[in-house]
């Protein structure tokens, strides 16, 4: 098989590879953002938990 930029051969299995390391780097990087996302919905939860903590029963937010 024929890579179009720069000509060369590959095999199957250098094929295989580049196509698992792709991965690899798609999900580091999907794991990454996810885990950021996480921790700003804990500490969003956690503010409005404060807030609710410290505003009377009952009291309207606007």
């Amino acid at each position: 098989m024929a890579c179009k930029d720069c000509k060369d051969h590959a095999t199957p299995e250098q094929i295989l590879e580049l196509i698992q390391r792709h991965h690899d780097r798609l999900e580091e990087e999907y794991t990454r953002r996810l885990e950021g996302a996480v921790a700003e919905i804990r500490r969003l939860t956690e503010t409005l938990v404060a807030t609710n903590e410290t505003r009377p029963a009952g009291t309207r937010l606007h």
